[in-house]
């Protein structure tokens, strides 16, 4: 096994570069691989765009698997997996799961079946491969950051994210609600594109941001944490022009201060609907810091205020929001925001100033000028504290999943929902079936047209530097997890920290467009992916 070489298969334009140990077949349609006997060494994909792979998509969780693996580490200008994985090559089997340690280092455990078969399909698919590797891969759009970056962007809670383990990520496959029908989106098939464009006509990298639609075919990137700290600028990604291609341009800059890990939602104003950003995380003024302060590599504060971005008049607009006995917004960074029909918003988690997690939540009206806690109101159990969650209106819920909480990251198997009006809390776990995404923080969520589908998309673990590309779909009526169908072989590299909105494009119908983020090696991510969703009520097989 360990004596077999390394070879690349070029099936329709697709280089595939596979280690020892890893079997392949095809019947011309179709590339089958079986990882069944683990494998050690390097997996390598060539990215490629549009249908030029296509056909890779024949075998069930085989894109995915690669995808989420090539996400570990970068080498010269190729993708690779510097550690052993194991994959199930059922269409039903996990695509995030690591394989037991080896022994051997440049090959694969040893398997007396596997390595013949192997060799017999080397053989018989010699017309397929290449003598030598091709190094002609773009490289990840993606910045290096430091330590020292990675500190300011999490703030108080960065030792927690560096030192959080997660626990099992698997449903254990319980009761089902009877009588509802499986949401379309669960068979349907999904595909990846990447929006092309220029180096200057792109925001910045960052991690951190916000990612607020304003109409269905406007959204506002704002914020986050860059290479030298929190940004303060404002980008819209658009549909426009004849073609209704989606292009970026600058909306409005912020301060100089700029912030990352606030909350941001399309909220009712006096004067009609505004973005409000609230919280989160921003450079702390030089003047009157002491001389530790100033020595502290942590060099932002925790912050509550909040301000209102006019969109058309290029205009940031301080708001102040009172709450009982004009007591001020709590202060908050890595919080969720979720915008309510009646156009206020709710706040729920994140880390106050002292670096404690929270599970308070909280409803700011900017018609009125004020807030208040749900503290006495709300009834049942509230999620265990947290932060660096998702909580996003589905119907007249608020569903919220996963986050990083004081000593572990949180199951996504483990749901909660909040109900408008009646403010009350529970908890879905025990009805939770299919196989849940691992736990997780920094990921995103966005309600599908369906009015009862979450999709979720990325996160990762930053104790051990893993970062998921996976998309994940859960159906709030049944509460059942699935996988959906990606077709093709592009993807965005595995991130956390993102940001992620629905969109309308003319002729294309709804996509979520996704964009920033962190991905392994602390290296900060510029690219933007849109991820094409099927014409509404058409499940796509």
């Amino acid at each position: 096994m360990a004596g077999l070489p390394a070879v690349i298969i070029n099936f329709h334009g697709v280089k595939v570069t596979l280690p020892a140990g890893v079997s392949f077949s095809s019947d011309g349609a179709a590339l089958s691989l079986d990882f069944s006997a683990g494998f050690t060494g390097t997996l390598q994909l060539q990215a490629v765009g549009g249908d030029t792979g296509a056909a890779l998509g024949g075998h069930g969780v085989l894109p995915s698997a690669i995808q989420d693996t090539l996400a570990g580490a970068s080498q010269d200008t190729m993708l690779a997996a510097p550690l052993p994985y194991w994959f199930n090559t059922s269409p039903g089997g996990t695509q995030e799961r690591a394989a037991p340690e080896c022994n051997t280092q440049d090959g694969a455990p040893q398997a007396g079946d596997s390595a013949d078969r192997a060799t017999h399909e080397r053989q018989r698919l010699l017309p397929f491969l290449d003598a030598a590797a091709s190094r002609d891969e773009p490289a990840l759009a993606a910045g290096r950051s430091s330590g020292k970056e990675n500190a300011r962007a999490s703030g108080g809670a960065a030792s927690d994210k560096r030192k959080s383990s997660g626990k099992s990520g698997l449903s254990s496959g319980k009761r089902q609600r009877k009588g509802t029908p499986p949401s379309p989106a669960t068979e349907m098939a999904l595909r990846w594109r990447p929006l092309e464009v220029g180096e200057a006509d792109q925001p910045l990298a960052r991690w951190g941001a916000t990612f607020t639609p304003l109409t269905t075919t406007q959204a506002c990137l704002f914020g986050g944490a860059g290479e030298e700290g929190p940004l303060g600028d404002a980008w819209l990604l658009e549909a426009g022009g004849a073609s209704g291609a989606l292009r970026w341009h600058r909306a409005a800059a912020h301060d100089a201060v700029g912030r990352a890990w606030h909350a941001a939602a399309l909220v009712a104003t006096p004067e009609g609907q505004r973005m409000l950003a609230y919280g989160g995380e921003r450079a702390r003024p030089a003047e009157g810091m002491t001389k530790g302060e100033e020595d502290d590599e942590d060099d932002t504060e925790t912050v509550g205020d909040a301000t209102l971005l006019d969109a058309d008049a290029r205009l940031w607009v301080p708001m102040t929001l009172a709450g009982e006995g004009g007591k001020a917004t709590p202060v908050r960074a890595g919080a969720a925001m979720a915008a309510l029909p009646d156009g206020r918003a709710l706040v729920f988690g994140g880390v106050d100033e002292a670096g404690r997690y929270r599970n308070d939540a909280y409803v700011l009206d900017s018609r009125r000028l004020n807030w208040f806690s749900l503290a006495g109101i709300a009834r049942g159990a509230p999620p265990k504290t947290r932060a660096y969650h998702t909580a996003t209106l589905v119907g007249d819920r608020v569903v919220v999943l996963g986050g990083l909480g004081p000593k572990c990251l949180w199951n996504l198997n483990e749901v909660y929902t909040l109900k408008v009006g009646s403010w009350a809390w529970r908890e879905h776990t025990a009805d939770v079936t299919g196989e849940a995404p691992s736990p997780r923080s920094g990921h995103s969520a966005v309600a599908l047209p369906d009015g009862r589908s979450l999709l979720v998309f990325g996160g990762g673990n930053a104790d051990s530097d893993v970062f998921f590309s996976s998309v994940a779909v859960l159906d709030t009526c049944t509460w059942a997890w699935s996988t959906p169908r990606l077709q093709g072989v592009a993807r965005p590299c595995g991130r956390a920290g993102h940001a992620m909105a629905l969109l309308q494009v003319e002729g294309r119908g709804h996509v979520l467009a996704v964009c920033a983020g962190r991905t392994s090696g602390d290296r900060l991510c510029r690219d933007t992916w849109l991820l094409e969703l099927p014409a509404s009520g058409q499940a796509v097989h």
